[in-house]
């Protein structure tokens, strides 16, 4: 019989922590068959090098040979505040491990006959809808194989302090006035997004909540008790993230649990894996369909450009040129870079040229913010930038007032357009609406600041200090770089210097109190 082996690990990617030896705060379960002595001290040296050097936090690690725990262990402090150790118990978000669930319901509603992987996601979800009409395209199937040419990842309210119910209804509602990348099914791009839409499909059709779905379906099957959507209720034995300075950050949940939101541990990863194997979740091979392999001169043992651990090559595919990385042994690779298609420059980029943009609709809970600015340059006529503090997007102009992805086949790409809303001109990049920097009102002396249909945002006078007595609030510099969160930060305020802008973050009514000291 062929050996079934399953090694997994999980990690929190965070700032270094001091350890005076290796064993002070692991938790471990003492192997349960010979053979990995070698394996196990190698991990543990690994795990504790990784996390002495600031690579983690805290780790969670098994091994299950053919359906048979061998090993289990925690590393780190799970909560530092409270000494607590993780043991085989504590939940951590998987992230994107999370996308092996919502594909494993996927099937299982395809093997009971509610959904079929080639039929359109729109004729199951008629929520789902966007202005580009070739979204009807779009299949279950392409959720899952990363093809069904959405956008990428629209961070809006996707990670949040607490579960947000409203969630997915905001994912429909930003999709329904985006485009698509290109034609559906063509070409494989990482996205999370196709990943969130599975999560409402599962919804939809199964008529249950998508964490009620895998509790009942997947994780109960799998006897994968700290497995669950979001972090489990009331649970004090959850691995905190840690920043730079030694302090734990606020818990985040992430709303988006098809593509990232799970809340696991390694044992219980290993127990999905046996059940899988074992036969206690099969999927029946649903369909021969898949990919076309597509063979091309450039993906040759030779023509590659070396580097240090990666080469490259030149690639031309679907009319375009690219700039393919690889790993130094395989074939296969992502792209870098693409060459883009020379435009005119007749449309007039003016209402985009040399402005400032801050986001006006966060949610209170919601830890993703975003403020940049836009531009051109003269050597890309027809194309107009977004961005700012190491990233950019740069996209080719549709009209005066929109903008879209020119690089197709790059991950989280996302259009941008100008709208109309109360009198104001915005610009709304995927779900966020940013209010331009030159309309900021100052903010008056013992100015009361109470929250309407979106946030406030004003412009600080003077240099000084400045904290948030009761709401939040937010900080950026004139150059739009993050400075102070009170979600984030604490109550405890910060220093400003003019031209500072303050974000007053609240439901609709909610009056947010304040002292600023100059």
């Amino acid at each position: 019989m062929k050996r079934k082996l399953t090694v997994l690990c999980c990690c929190l990617l965070v700032a270094a922590i001091a350890l005076a030896t290796a064993a002070c705060t692991a938790s471990k379960a003492a192997p349960s068959s010979s053979g990995y002595e070698k394996t196990i001290a190698a991990t543990r040296t690994e795990i504790w090098q990784d996390i002495a050097g600031g690579g983690a936090a805290s780790a969670s690690v098994a091994i299950c040979d053919n359906g048979k725990m061998v090993y289990s262990e925690g590393f780190g402090m799970a909560n530092r505040t409270a000494a607590k150790p993780v043991d085989t118990n504590t939940q951590f978000n998987i992230g994107s491990v999370s996308k092996m669930f919502v594909t494993m319901a996927v099937l299982q509603l395809c093997q009971d006959g509610k959904l079929a992987l080639d039929q359109p996601v729109a004729s199951y979800l008629p929520e789902f809808t966007m202005a580009d009409p070739r979204y009807q395209q779009i299949t279950v199937r392409m959720l899952l194989n990363h093809t069904s040419e959405l956008d990428g990842t629209d961070g809006y309210d996707t990670c949040t302090t607490a579960p947000d119910a409203d969630f997915i209804g905001y994912f429909l509602e930003n999709l329904s006035g985006s485009s698509l990348k290109g034609d559906p099914g063509i070409i494989s791009i990482y996205c999370n997004d196709g990943f969130t839409l599975a999560q409402a499909l599962v919804e939809k059709v199964s008529g249950l909540s998508y964490a009620d779905y895998l509790s009942k379906n997947i994780l109960a099957k799998a006897g994968m008790a700290n497995t669950s959507g979001y972090f489990k209720a009331n649970n004090s034995n959850v691995a905190l993230n840690y920043g730079s300075d030694g302090s734990a950050t606020e818990l985040e949940y992430l709303n988006s649990l098809g593509a990232g939101g799970i809340a696991s541990n390694a044992l219980d990863l290993c127990k999905f894996g046996n059940a899988i194997l074992a036969g206690e979740m099969t999927i029946d091979r649903l369909s021969d369909s898949g990919f076309t392999r597509v063979e091309t001169d450039q993906y040759q043992d030779d023509g590659y450009f070396y580097g240090s651990g990666e080469r490259f090559s030149l690639a031309e595919n679907f009319g375009t040129k690219f700039l393919m990385t690889h790993t130094l042994t395989d074939i296969t690779g992502s792209v870098k870079a693409a060459m883009i298609p020379a435009r005119s420059a007749t449309i007039d980029p003016a209402r985009f040229v040399g402005k400032q943009w801050i986001a006006i609709n966060v949610l209170p809970q919601d830890t993703a913010f975003l403020a940049g600015s836009t531009w051109v340059m003269d050597e890309f006529p027809g194309y107009v930038l977004f961005g700012g503090q190491g990233y950019y997007l740069l996209n080719a102009l549709i009209d005066q007032q929109t903008a879209r992805p020119t690089l197709s086949y790059t991950r989280d790409t996302m259009a941008f357009r100008l709208i109309e809303e109360q009198g104001q001109t915005l610009l709304q990049v995927g779900g966020f609406k940013l209010i331009n920097a030159a309309d900021v009102a100052t903010l008056q002396s013992g100015e009361q600041i109470t929250i309407g249909a979106r946030n406030v945002c004003r412009k600080l006078p003077a240099d000084g200090f400045i904290k948030a007595d009761a709401g939040r609030m937010l900080v950026i510099s004139p150059a739009l770089e993050g400075i102070y969160d009170s979600l984030a930060n604490g109550p405890d305020g910060t220093a400003v210097t003019a031209g500072s802008y303050v974000v007053f973050i609240g439901n609709d009514g909610d009056a947010i109190s304040y002292d600023y000291q100059v």
